[in-house]
Formats: C-alpha cells, sequence, structure tokens
C-alpha cells in the first residue's frame, strides 16, 4: 500500500466531508467517530511531514516542531491514543489481534523517535526541526538522481559514481525521475551542498594522487 493514497483517504477533507454529510442527514451520527480518527491522522502526517515549504499552510502542524509547541503536546496525546487501540477480529470485538497489524508499532516508534532525538538537539542547541528530512526520501531521489545519469551502467564502478556525483552536484539534478517512489522533496539541495566538497576536496585527492605517482616515477 502506498502511504501517499493512505494520506489522501485519512485527510482533513475526507473529514470535512463526513462532517458536512452528518450535519445535512446524509448519514447518521456513527460517522462521528471515523471523522475524528481522519483527521487526528491528518494532524499526525502533518506534524510528522512538515517543512519549509509548508510553513504557510493554515495549521499549526505544518510549523517546525519545538519543545513544548503545540504539534509537541498534539505528539504526546497522540502518542497516548495510539497505545490504547484495539483492533478486533469480528463485530462482536471477542476476539483482540492488535498485535498482528505492525503499523500500530510503527506509528508508536516513530512518534517516540522524533521526540527523543528532538531533545537530543535541544541539549545541542537546537530549537526545532523540519520532521520531513527526518526519512529516506532525500537520499533515495539522490541515487535515483544518480542512477539515472549513468545510463546503461547498472553496476558502475567507484570512479564512474564519483563522476556522476560530482556533476550531479556541480549541474544540480532537479528534475524527478517519472517513475520514482517518491516525491520531489528537494534532494537537489543536498546535491548542492556537495559542490564544495566534491569541488574542493576531490579535487585536493586528485593533486594527493598526483604528487604521488610523480614521485614514484622519479
Amino acid at each position: 500500500m502506498k502511504v501517499k493514497l493512505a494520506s489522501q483517504i485519512l485527510s482533513r477533507s475526507v473529514s470535512v466531508a463526513l462532517k458536512t454529510m452528518r450535519e445535512t442527514g446524509q448519514i447518521d451520527e456513527s460517522s462521528f467517530a471515523t471523522e475524528q480518527f481522519c483527521l487526528k491522522i491528518n494532524n499526525l502526517f502533518d506534524i510528522l511531514n512538515s517543512s519549509p515549504s509548508l510553513k504557510r499552510r493554515t495549521t499549526p502542524f505544518h510549523q517546525e516542531l519545538r519543545i513544548e509547541s503545540e504539534g509537541w503536546k498534539y505528539l504526546k496525546d497522540t502518542y497516548s491514543w495510539i497505545v490504547d487501540w484495539k483492533i478486533f477480529r469480528d463485530l462482536e470485538g471477542q476476539v483482540i489481534i492488535t498485535s498482528r497489524f505492525r503499523f500500530v508499532k510503527g506509528w508508536l516508534q516513530a512518534i517516540n523517535g522524533v521526540m527523543v532525538l528532538m531533545k537530543e538537539l535541544k541539549k545541542c542547541k537546537f530549537d526545532y526541526i523540519y520532521t520531513r528530512r527526518l526519512c529516506q526520501d532525500p537520499i533515495e531521489n539522490t541515487f535515483g538522481d544518480i542512477r539515472g545519469a549513468g545510463g546503461w551502467s547498472d553496476n558502475p564502478t567507484c570512479y564512474d559514481f564519483q563522476s556522476i556525483f560530482q556533476r550531479g552536484a556541480v549541474n544540480v539534478l532537479v528534475r524527478i525521475a517519472k517513475y520514482k517512489n517518491c516525491e520531489d522533496d528537494d534532494s537537489h539541495n543536498f546535491l548542492s551542498s556537495c559542490t564544495k566538497v566534491m569541488g574542493n576536496e576531490v579535487n585536493e585527492i586528485h593533486e594527493t594522487e598526483f604528487h604521488l605517482l610523480k614521485s614514484k616515477r622519479n
């Protein structure tokens, strides 16, 4: 299942639609629980996906995460809420099968991990974090750009990888592949930040290798 599709269903839009239909009498009051569930998961997605490009959104959950901020308090409350989840195999609620669903522990680990990381970063004088960067998508997109720049080379050598990486850092490969698993997340910033490293340090390595070869010949 794709997270992108899940986030579209468990969203504020669906919650508002359910609320409108409930208040206009199109559906009964039992839909209120589903309405609130969609809204809570939507807010949780927003907190764990905060980004500078989302700061102008209307809700505070899009903002950077700070200790004692509204998003921080929401994470603590949501953690306690998820701990109390019970998933039943039948409508009568006689058989609990919550342990079979790994996403429950996954949510708890994600929330706890972000909160522990924020506390540790606070000790290093970091006041806030953008949680969208706490994932493997930037790395996956960056390597996707490098892989795409390699053409038909499925097994590049270390030299080939270094050359493509350096060229990507210099040219800033900003276009995202059509069939990539992740959406555009400004991974070109990562490549741009490598320009100095790949431009200076690699040149120093090449100069060192040149002098070593020259000394051997002499």
